[in-house]
């Protein structure tokens, strides 16, 4: 499509509407530099153009949610009947209100409620990045105040999926992998947290901490897979897939020898721990 674009425009290199269609492919494209600097030119020319105020309340919304809410306000104000302006500020209206409701609720110790209020939100825009960034991380807190640990590893990983540079995620992760006894992924998210920010001290003495339990604490195959001993075969199913793919040695080919003998050690228990419970419960 920009191909086109940049075509048309060479036709037609002052048409405002062909700069309004390259500014808006270029945001969907994740070039903000470019769609920033083209977008400034237009405004200089025409400030009043709702049509670039409204991509540029795109822009700011695909950064924060509440800047935008306020801009689009101000487009409605003197275009009201300005379509896209207005389904865009009910996306980021409502998005802006969840968020602020469910950051209070878990402020005021409503996990649960919390947790309810940011899943509903990311799928008003399951496609906005910084927000299931923000979102997922603060679903983890909301989880591991439940206790729920292994769902907050969940949340914690797929906030690091999107920036991987997340220190305190990583430190959150690392404390959910103590708690669920799953010490060697709590060694890697400490040693990672250490190599990014070496001044922090304590997570030097956390990582001899999860070293000195990895090597002391004995384990059943109930503990290797981080479930009770009430659990259901699909309990067992869902902890295995989580923990299989956790230490699978695949993921971790990258590592160093020694963490990869460790994971792939590992793999092995979680896989001998299953088919041990799976014949018990099947048989229970």
């Amino acid at each position: 499509a920009l191909e086109i674009i940049n075509k048309c425009l060479l036709i037609s290199p002052h048409s405002s509407q062909f700069k309004l269609r390259k500014v808006e492919y270029l945001l969907y494209s994740k070039r903000n530099d470019e769609a920033d600097q083209m977008l400034q030119q237009i405004l200089q020319n025409d400030p009043n153009n709702s049509e670039a105020n409204y991509l540029k309340a795109l822009r700011i919304y695909q950064s924060d949610v509440m800047p935008a809410v306020n801009f689009l306000k101000t487009i409605l104000r003197d275009d009201p009947d300005h379509t896209r302006a207005r389904e865009l500020y009910k996306k980021a209206r409502d998005i802006a209100g969840r968020e602020s409701e469910a950051r209070c609720l878990l402020d005021n110790g409503n996990f649960a409620k919390a947790h309810e209020i940011f899943s509903l939100a990311i799928e008003i825009d399951p496609d906005h990045v910084l927000m299931r960034q923000d979102f997922y991380n603060l679903m983890g807190r909301a989880s591991v105040g439940l206790k729920n640990f292994q769902r907050a590893t969940e949340e914690f990983t797929k906030s690091l999926e999107i920036n991987s540079n997340q220190i305190d995620v990583l430190q959150q992760r690392a404390e959910c992998y103590m708690n669920m006894k799953d010490y060697l992924m709590a060694i890697e998210d400490f040693s990672r947290v250490c190599s990014m920010c070496p001044r922090m001290t304590n997570c030097a003495t956390r990582i001899k901490d999860a070293e000195k339990l990895l090597t002391s604490e004995k384990r059943d195959d109930y503990q290797i897979l981080a479930i009770n001993r009430n659990a259901t075969v699909d309990d067992l199913k869902k902890a295995y897939k989580y923990k299989a793919m956790v230490h699978h040695p695949d993921k971790h080919s990258n590592n160093t020898p020694q963490m990869r003998r460790m994971h792939e050690k590992e793999f092995k228990k979680i896989n001998s721990a299953y088919q041990k419970l799976l014949r018990i419960l099947k048989l229970s």
